[in-house]
């Protein structure tokens, strides 16, 4: 359990002339911030009597805590000759490199950084995220945010991520607001606890308010970036940093919820990795490492798995080399072994077959187990100029369009984020690169392909890129359709074996429109398939791979 915060009046860190002068010591405070023009009603923000004013000794609406987050030093490597057994002392003063608490106030004052939305938005707010985005993001306890002394950057942070599962139409702009304020406060170094910064900054990358056609310092990628290189100066990386420490658990959940980060921006930019498995000695995640053992808790636990694998994944495809058949089958095998230790709770089907109720967190570690089976398809083709659409990777597709209609049914498209564009564009290969022969197959098809494009016109509203996702779709749908008939392929279902079909798709025929393409058994002579498929070229390559064009980038909203 987290430790109670210390009574009393925190010491005032000041700003240094660097960060003044440089145009990147601080986040552009834009023309609304500035005039107020920002399109918020007042009364959702704290009015003068329920926030303190800002003076130049007190200028926070919460009472700081004694700072728990491994301050007894950076991590510095045993074997380094830079490891020394006692901290350092400061050479030069603070005092003469600093400036007064002043100038830090009217930062604070002009972008109203510290000022809380109203009580009952906040508390609005904040059930959003545990509601909507805890299964994704589970590094924030409901105590970190609920007390009169919490953290206002981590409210403010939390606030924010909340904001961004609303359909109300002033979502973004007050995302946006949210988002400076966080900001703010990180490049102030406002909070003295490195852990609540920590956390801040795992949720920053819920969201890019960046253009996907600019290299930017804001965005998932380059926060991301900054919550790993604090995490692993805090020795996060390390096992022993977690023993017998009281809060391990929530550490454990920061460093996998990070390394779930790095391993989908692999998959979506084709960049370097951050965390590579031969640095990295920490122990997988259990039930033990949450304060509620509940099913959003088993979905983070079983997410973070699938995303290893996601990652193996795209990794295998930056080496750009021929894939041996023992590795497919490795994988394969680990998707299989991931798929039969699911708890039951976290099953999409009873034994009996029987559909169970409809989870928006279990939909959504399905839908990234069956983009691994697309994925897969890229390493079976090696290092061929042809890529050719597996029966796999058709089912896999046509079982994520389902569950996306699922969602989209029930008006939850809301609460999906960026990294769903990826999702969508991938799922759409398969689809769009199918030429059924018989008209039922056909309607199937270019209905499935519709639901993915209805995904993506839903999150446009507040992910502007997920328009180049449409433009790529339409792009290839386009070419697709004046492929002339000499350029098809076979898609034979004897090329899958019966054995890996059921390993991987154990799952009723209702599940999805395509399901009844895989062979069954007791039928292993027989080709039910007999459609065919455009050639991908090089499609998946070049969107998964190419430098500069990732999924959650293209799906950032624009900032005006």
């Amino acid at each position: 359990m987290p430790e109670r915060r210390r009574t009393g009046v925190r010491k005032r860190r000041k700003l240094s002339q660097e960060a003044i002068r440089s145009p990147q010591g601080l986040p552009e405070i834009n023309d609304d911030l500035q005039s107020g023009g920002l399109v918020i009603e007042d009364d959702i923000l704290l009015s003068s009597a329920e926030a303190p004013p800002i003076t130049p000794r007190n200028h926070v609406t919460h009472v700081a805590k004694e700072p728990r987050s491994l301050d007894h030093g950076s991590f510095i490597a045993d074997h380094s000759v830079l490891a020394c057994d006692a901290p350092t002392h400061l050479t030069v003063s603070e005092d003469s490199i600093t400036q007064p608490d002043s100038v830090r106030n009217a930062v604070l004052e002009a972008t109203k950084a510290t000022t809380l939305l109203s009580a009952p938005l906040r508390r609005a707010l904040i059930d959003s995220f545990f509601d909507n985005a805890l299964h994704m993001y589970h590094v924030i306890e409901p105590e970190d945010v609920s007390s009169p002394n919490s953290s206002v950057l981590l409210q403010q942070a939390v606030c924010m991520a909340g904001s961004l599962m609303r359909r109300a139409s002033d979502s973004l702009q007050l995302a946006h607001c949210l988002y400076q304020k966080v900001k703010t406060l990180i490049y102030l170094n406002y909070e003295p606890d490195n852990l609540i910064t920590l956390k801040a900054l795992c949720l920053m990358s819920c969201w890019s308010v960046k253009p996907p056609d600019r290299i930017s310092l804001d965005g998932p990628w380059y926060w991301t970036g900054v919550a790993s290189r604090l995490a692993f100066q805090m020795g996060l990386h390390r096992e022993s940093t977690y023993d017998c420490r009281p809060y391990a658990g929530c550490l454990r959940r920061i460093y996998w919820q990070l390394h779930s980060a790095d391993k989908l921006q692999v998959a979506s930019w084709g960049r370097p990795p951050t965390f590579i498995p031969d640095f990295m000695q920490v122990n997988p995640l259990t039930l033990d490492d949450f304060q509620v053992k509940d099913l959003r808790a088993e979905c983070f636990i079983h997410g973070t798995k699938i995303c290893v694998l996601i990652g193996n994944i795209a990794e295998l495809n930056l080496q750009k080399e021929l894939v041996s058949k023992q590795k497919i089958s490795e994988i394969i095998t680990s998707l299989s072994s991931w798929l039969q230790h699911l708890p039951d709770k976290l099953q999409l089907y009873d034994q009996e077959g029987t559909r169970k109720r409809f989870s928006h967190p279990v939909s959504e570690i399905f839908i990234m187990y069956f983009v691994a089976i697309i994925m897969l398809q890229l390493l079976q083709d090696g290092t061929n100029q042809q890529t050719h659409t597996s029966v796999h990777s058709l089912v896999a597709s046509s079982c994520i369009t389902r569950l996306y209609e699922e969602i989209h049914l029930r008006e939850e498209t809301a609460y999906l984020l960026p990294i769903h564009g990826l999702y969508c564009m991938i799922a759409s290969l398969p689809q769009i690169h199918y030429r059924p022969r018989w008209t039922e197959k056909e309607a199937m098809h270019r209905e499935e392909l519709d639901i993915l494009c209805s995904i993506m016109t839903s999150m446009r509203v507040k992910y502007g890129g997920s328009d180049m996702v449409l433009r790529k779709i339409e792009r290839m749908r386009n070419e697709v359709a004046t492929t002339t008939d000499r350029c098809l392929v076979d898609g034979s279902s004897a090329q899958q074996q019966v054995s890996e079909s059921q390993a991987l798709f154990p799952f009723p025929t209702s599940i999805c429109s395509h399901m009844d393409l895989i062979q069954q058994p007791g039928n292993p002579e027989e080709d039910i398939f007999d459609d065919r498929f455009i050639p991908l070229e090089s499609e998946w390559r070049s969107w998964l791979l190419t430098e500069g064009h990732g999924f959650a980038d293209l799906l950032g909203a624009y900032a005006g």
